[in-house]
């Protein structure tokens, strides 16, 4: 089963998608299509369950990609310079807390 927060993101985009199909000939569609979400030239998939938030972590008023998943690992992508619309990211990397990997156990 779907973790909550992983939960009303699905439901969220099964709403969109459906408002998509729904719409009246000619409307304009409440929603981008999907795209996948990579790091560098990487998708996400060596993650469990990854949970994707931007938050700005170092203060330079950027939201950075902060992607934990269902161990408690915690990743952080840096925004690049993007070329038309769609969002491009560094490489992730570990976040660090005292020279060590960040994890946060939920079990």
């Amino acid at each position: 089963m779907p973790s909550f927060p992983r939960l009303w993101l699905l439901l969220l985009l099964t709403a969109g998608l459906f408002a998509q199909e729904s719409a009246p000939p000619g409307a304009k569609a409440l929603f981008a299509d999907p795209v996948e979400l990579t790091a560098g030239d990487a998708p996400f998939e060596d993650q469990l369950f990854p949970t994707p938030v931007l938050y700005d972590l170092d203060g330079d008023q950027q939201d950075e990609l902060v992607v934990g998943d269902l161990f408690g690992n915690l990743f952080a992508c840096e925004p690049l310079e993007a070329e038309g619309q769609a969002r491009q990211w560094s490489a992730r990397s570990a976040w660090l807390a005292d020279g060590e990997p960040l994890r946060l156990n939920n079990w």
